[in-house]
């Protein structure tokens, strides 16, 4: 592509192609394309967006363009849901479905990386959907402002690649792996609550459900306890995950329970197929 005009980085101790980033608004401007169509251009090139630059090495550039490619689904944008949008964004994908009916309050500055005290009172999606748009501006964003159901899930899933669980009910937990499932979408759960808390994922072909790790008389309290640091220990596991299976790596933790004790700093991986 005559337009692109890469210059030299350095990563890993090795030479790599990156073009600025002011270059690549120049180009989509000139040809008319969207920022991530242009993104995608230079990696076929082998040339690094400068956003991106540091994945370098630890991802392939065919690994970034899928990355870029994807479509996922977060649902629900509080505590986990927050980070989970963040770090997406920063990863580089590239269209994100935002999904909460609820709005910051002052409860959620403690652990809510988008709630501050000018977002009070707005609702969670629309605001992360504006932070995820400052921090990587090729993303495409759709914003539902309202809860997930059965009545509209299908609908908030179509054409994804993936789901991420942001959410803090188990019946709505439950309904969204209904859904996931039967739509052949692969979902990654994320709970938290005091110092500790779980990922599991939960792949269409899997028998695994979260009867194997709620019983069907657990409940949760309406206002648990959660730090922040858990927090955004459980979603930086979940985006790992996540990056891995829209890499195409092999997923070793597919139908396990990963438990991270955040008091002793250990993590248990549980065999779900065998039962907790």
């Amino acid at each position: 592509m005559s337009l692109l005009r890469p210059i030299k980085s350095f990563v890993e101790g090795i030479d790599v192609l990156m073009i600025p980033m002011e270059d690549l608004y120049n180009i989509a401007d000139n040809l008319q394309q969207s920022l991530s169509e242009v993104m995608i251009m230079a990696l076929q090139e082998g040339i690094w967006p400068e956003s991106l630059v540091r994945n370098y090495s630890t991802i392939s550039a065919e690994q970034q363009i899928s990355i870029i490619k994807s479509r996922v689904v977060i649902v629900g944008l509080g505590g986990l849901g927050g980070y989970l949008a963040s770090l997406s964004a920063r990863a580089g994908i590239g269209n994100l479905v935002l999904v909460d009916g609820d709005a910051f309050d002052f409860s959620n500055l403690n652990r809510q990386v988008f709630c501050t005290s000018a977002t009070i009172g707005e609702n969670k999606a629309s605001v992360a959907a504006k932070q995820c748009s400052l921090i990587n501006p090729a993303i495409n964003a759709v914003v539902w402002e309202t809860d997930f159901s059965i009545e509209n899930g299908m609908k908030i899933l179509a054409s994804s690649d993936l789901v991420m669980d942001g959410l803090d009910q188990i019946s709505t937990r439950k309904t969204l792996l209904s859904i996931s499932s039967s739509m052949n979408i692969p979902l990654i759960h994320g709970a938290v609550r005091g110092w500790s808390g779980q990922v599991s994922i939960f792949l269409p072909e899997s028998r695994i459900d979260f009867d194997h790790i709620y019983p069907e008389n657990s409940s949760r309290s309406p206002v648990p306890s959660v730090l922040s640091s858990a927090v955004a220990i459980i979603a930086s596991i979940q985006i790992q995950e996540a990056i891995r299976l829209l890499c195409g790596y092999p997923l070793p933790n597919m139908n396990k329970l990963i438990f991270f004790d955040g008091e002793a700093i250990s993590f248990h991986k549980v065999n779900l197929s065998s039962g907790i």
